[in-house]
């Protein structure tokens, strides 16, 4: 059994001074690990019972199953409703929310504060401390290609971004692409737009 990061319970702390619906929101975002927009999309027809959900993943993901503890008498009164659990949040309210909670991750080699991948990259960085394996980051967070965990743990993450590096050395000056994560080349415009190339 795995340890909850201690981050996650500071998380549950800080949502329970907030509305039952806020609370209910975050506790289901910390226990999956799910991204932002696949929980506010859930509805009633999600709750299959004993305090579970299944949350359906967008980016090609398998769908995660979550278990709730604090709110499973919530999950359970939603049952076969057709209603969207969560209809008064959004995605920069949880956002903001997260943000005024210091809530926030940098990872290897990002600029960049994670704010909304925040406690999926917690539960990851968890997962991969406890068993040093990529496969069960992968099966945690519902990815269909374990390379797609290298971005959420940071000693793997060097290894995601080494297509880019060949690229540069192979290719000589890259000086008109940009490089962005995903190994996708953006091409710079005269006009400052940036039009995509695979």
């Amino acid at each position: 059994m795995l340890k909850f990061p201690m981050e996650i319970k500071n998380i549950l702390k800080k949502a329970s001074n907030e509305s039952k619906e806020v609370y209910f929101c975050v506790e289901i975002l910390v226990r999956s690990g799910s991204r932002i927009g696949a929980v506010l999309k859930l509805r009633g027809s999600d709750c299959i019972g004993g305090g579970k959900i299944i949350i359906h993943q967008q980016k090609g993901s398998r769908p995660l199953t979550c278990q709730l503890i604090d709110c499973a008498e919530l999950a359970n009164k939603c049952i076969g409703q057709n209603i969207l659990l969560f209809p008064n949040l959004s995605y920069w309210f949880i956002y903001r929310l997260f943000q005024k909670w210091g809530c926030y991750s940098r990872s290897l080699g990002n600029k960049n504060n994670s704010v909304t991948h925040f406690a999926r990259k917690e539960i990851a960085q968890n997962v991969y401390d406890a068993t040093k394996n990529v496969l069960d980051v992968q099966a945690v967070l519902g990815h269909s290609s374990y390379k797609s965990a290298y971005y959420y743990v940071n000693e793997l993450r060097p290894k995601r971004k080494c297509n880019a590096q060949i690229l540069t050395t192979t290719c000589g000056d890259l000086s008109p692409f940009i490089v962005k994560r995903g190994n996708i080349i953006y091409l710079a415009k005269k006009n400052g737009k940036k039009s995509t190339m695979y």
